[in-house]
């Protein structure tokens, strides 16, 4: 009698929090990444849509125990509406995102409904500088992107995203306060 073995890999997107591997560098310190973005958005009835700047602000800070908070933000002017969460604590009511140490970089990936935000951090020598990229990407050409907006939680379709270049600071202390 024979028996066979069949294994069925189907592609996962999970999302997964990392808390080792901090660098002990960053203890005590936070991590400031700025970018603008253009978008083509509507409402979830796909009505109309129109374009839309922002002013994205993404804060990680790794307190002096090694936990790892993180913030994200967007402003239309100066008023910036937040979202906060703890990595390895769940989510906050808002797309989780995925905060990783590797080497000399942090990752953090925001999984959404029908695409994806990544945001890539480049440490220099001893953690003293740092530089950044983002990529928002969709799943498909047909399929809009769907967020919720930090000001008032409505959801809302994304069709286009285009992305400006990123600043990153480190600091000293917890940031989440700084504008």
């Amino acid at each position: 009698m024979r028996f066979w073995l069949v294994f069925v890999v189907l592609p996962v997107f999970q999302i997964q929090t990392a808390q080792a591997a901090t660098p002990k560098e960053l203890l005590g310190k936070s991590v400031t990444v700025r970018w603008s973005e253009t978008r083509e958005q509507g409402p979830m009835d796909g009505t109309r849509s129109r374009q839309a700047s922002r002013n994205g602000r993404f804060i990680v800070y790794v307190s002096t125990a090694g936990r790892v908070f993180n913030r994200l933000s967007y402003a239309q002017s100066a008023n910036y509406s937040s979202s906060d969460q703890i990595t390895g604590g769940g989510s906050d009511g808002f797309e989780n995102r995925a905060v990783k140490f590797q080497g000399q970089s942090l990752s953090i990936f925001t999984s959404m409904q029908g695409g994806v935000r990544a945001i890539t951090v480049e440490f220099g020598a001893g953690y003293s500088s740092c530089s950044a990229r983002i990529l928002t990407g969709r799943e498909s050409d047909t399929r809009p992107i769907v967020m919720r907006a930090l000001h008032d939680g409505h959801q809302f379709k994304i069709y286009s995203v285009k992305t400006g270049d990123a600043s990153c600071a480190l600091s000293d202390g917890n940031q989440f306060g700084a504008n």
